[in-house]
């Protein structure tokens, strides 16, 4: 985060609430100019709600599986940096798609715990990345070593 310096963090997949608390927190303390968290999920009445007092972090209740449900307005008016983290495991690559349209130059797309079962979609979908003009940045993902992460070859710059 200290490097990247994102404006905007968009989570997908809420859970309680723990990780989009975590960014805004480290939000606050690492980047010069403290942006917006906004976490995506189906059940937002799961979130605690010591996650919902920060003033950085807005929980969204919205069903990923279809892409359209994001407010537009919203998106649209999302300071750049963005660093979109997909950990909802929900139509990744329409998710993708439809949020790249969004996306700038230097932008960064996370797909946490992506299947490591090849399919026909998978290869598909990282197709779509590639088309998209996103390119691995392997300084993230091999940092430990090769794809020592939860997020083999999947932390996504936008070029």
């Amino acid at each position: 985060m200290w490097e990247l310096q994102p404006r905007t963090i968009i989570e997908l997949g809420s859970y309680q609430g723990g990780s989009g608390l975590w960014f805004a927190d480290n939000m606050s303390v690492l980047c010069d100019n403290a942006g917006e968290v906004h976490s995506f999920d189906l059940y937002t009445k799961c979130v605690h709600e010591n996650a919902t007092k920060h003033p950085l972090l807005t929980f969204h209740q919205i069903d990923l599986s279809d892409a359209t449900n994001f407010d537009e307005n919203l998106l649209a008016r999302l300071p750049h940096p963005w660093l979109v983290i997909d950990d909802a495991h929900v139509q990744i690559f329409s998710i993708f798609s439809y949020l790249n349209t969004f996306m700038t130059h230097g932008d960064y797309y996370v797909i946490e715990d992506n299947p490591v079962q090849v399919n026909k979609e998978i290869i598909d979908g990282f197709q779509l990345i590639e088309e998209s003009g996103f390119l691995i940045d392997t300084y993230y993902t091999d940092a430990f070593g090769i794809n020592v992460t939860c997020a083999p070859n999947a932390w996504l710059r936008k070029s």
